[in-house]
């Protein structure tokens, strides 16, 4: 019996390492909808990518106030009131897709995955920030003169 335990503990070890080889994307468990959004496909794009990360590569995505980027203090902070910004970044084994918000970390996860789909795999090298240069977004700017 005590064996079948440790065979047992061993296999689902085992599996659980193979997981985390093949899915480095790491994440809060308490995510918004857009970023349950932004990161499933992020996931999809590493998962077809032909040029897979290497073992101990991780992705990690949140907003710039989650715990996961406590390893990373150098982070710059974003501007007061800045919203749906976000910053790629490569940090030795690390990506990191860090959004100032929600959207920001939707924006960003779509940015990485268009990276990752146009090199075929996770970019050497990848030092990004942006954010929106309007406040209103894209379709609204029709509605603002009626007239000529």
């Amino acid at each position: 019996m005590i064996l079948r335990t440790i065979a047992l503990v061993c296999l689902l070890s085992l599996a659980h390492l193979l997981a985390q080889s093949q899915n480095p994307l790491l994440a809060e468990a308490n995510v918004t909808p857009r970023e349950t959004y932004g990161i499933s496909r992020l996931r999809a794009a590493l998962s077809v990518a032909p040029n897979k990360p290497a073992a101990g590569v991780r992705v990690i995505v949140g907003q710039r106030s989650s715990k996961l980027f406590a390893k990373h203090p150098k982070l710059a902070a974003f501007e007061p009131g800045q919203s749906e910004a976000f910053v790629l970044k490569r940090v030795g084994n690390d990506y990191l897709v860090v959004g100032s918000d929600a959207s920001g970390v939707l924006y960003g996860s779509l940015e990485l995955a268009r990276r990752i789909k146009a090199e075929r795999g996770l970019p050497s090298q990848l030092d990004v920030r942006d954010h929106p240069q309007f406040v209103l977004p894209g379709p609204c700017i029709g509605m603002q003169k009626t007239e000529i």
